[in-house]
């Protein structure tokens, strides 16, 4: 997840690759330094979290979340059964968790559905249909289907 606002020159755009991933810092800003461009930032006050990848998205959640003592996030529409087990856990909009499904160290993505008996542990998971038909870049965490769920692992 990229998190910051940049202002650029237009030139910017010669820095980065064509047709291929690129990751703003080492393929864009880096040879252009290197080539004498100017590159600048403005420090602000306050709290802020590098949330790079999706380990550290849920790790840096999860530490805010114990910090107001909660372990569990849920956004908007949720239907969680009485004998779901769901922990330290990041669940968007409109999840639903079935009778005896577990989660533990997970985000769910808007709309997921885990059905009974299924279980998702250090893993961010999205509907498939989102992902179907995508070709990852080689720098991208890779992961599999699982029912209408497309699973990455967190602990590859």
């Amino acid at each position: 997840m990229f998190t910051g606002v940049h202002i650029l020159e237009p030139r910017i755009f010669e820095y980065i690759p064509r047709g291929v991933f690129s990751d703003t810092v080492t393929d864009v800003y880096l040879p252009a330094i290197a080539r004498g461009e100017r590159v600048a930032a403005h420090v602000a006050e306050g709290m802020w979290y590098e949330l790079s990848t999706l380990k550290r998205y849920l790790d840096i959640s999860l530490a805010l979340l114990r910090r107001r003592g909660d372990d569990v996030h849920v956004g908007a529409n949720p239907s969680i059964d009485r004998e779901a087990e769901v922990h330290e856990a990041v669940l968007w909009n409109n999840v639903i968790v079935e009778k005896g499904a577990q989660v533990r160290r997970a985000v769910l993505g808007d709309g997921v559905c885990l059905r009974p008996g299924e279980r998702v542990e250090d893993s961010v998971v999205v509907r498939s249909e989102l992902v179907s038909g995508i070709t990852p870049p080689a720098k991208a965490l890779k992961g599999h289907v699982q029912g209408d769920n497309f699973v990455v692992s967190l602990s590859q």
